[in-house]
């Protein structure tokens, strides 16, 4: 039997990516991160093939033509995707598998594998905001983010879990998580 496949995704702001590392860095749970290819720079803390698979445009379009990609987007104007080669290699292990990625990738990636578990990160739009601007989104950049909240808003009702993550409680936020990959766990 494969193992589970968690996808965590949510707003531009909404800490999947704080949650998703959390997760990973306790080693309480025996996960695995699925690595997304991108084709944005890394941020000072990111490392190729530990974060993302950072690839320059024509590499990352080659894997589009190749058919080699569950799904793929242009994400305020950098591609973003999930590699079949990677989820096929991480399936033969036994861990569950944590993915992280955004709305329009969490709809695809489930029509995909349909048998992944969505957990929907939400906050407050004003926490949005300020978490962008902490992490030094150019201000067109952020105005795009802030614009798509409304669109990708009603996925949480569509997804299987919907976890808050308020300023100053991310801790309470991955805990939740966490109780859920470990309840999947036990079932399977």
């Amino acid at each position: 039997m494969p193992p589970p496949i968690f996808i965590i995704t949510g707003a531009s702001g909404s800490g999947k990516s704080s949650i998703t590392d959390s997760i990973i860095k306790r080693k309480s749970l025996p996960v695995v991160k699925f690595k997304t290819c991108t084709t944005r720079l890394k941020r000072p803390n990111e490392r190729h093939g530990r974060d993302y698979w950072f690839l320059t445009r024509q590499e990352f379009e080659r894997q589009i033509k190749g058919n080699n990609l569950y799904e793929w987007a242009d994400v305020y104007g950098q591609y973003y995707g999930s590699s079949k080669i990677e989820m096929q290699r991480l399936l033969k292990g036994n861990k569950p598998i944590l993915m992280l990625t955004n709305v329009q990738g969490a709809k695809t990636l489930k029509k995909a594998l349909p048998q992944a578990i969505t957990i929907y990160i939400d906050a407050p739009v004003s926490d949005l905001k300020r978490r962008l601007i902490k992490r030094g989104a150019e201000m067109n950049d952020m105005k795009k983010r802030l614009a798509t909240i409304p669109k990708e808003a009603p996925y949480k009702e569509k997804a299987d879990f919907v976890v808050k993550n308020k300023d100053g409680q991310l801790i309470q936020a991955v805990n939740i998580v966490v109780g859920i990959i470990r309840q999947t766990i036990a079932k399977t």
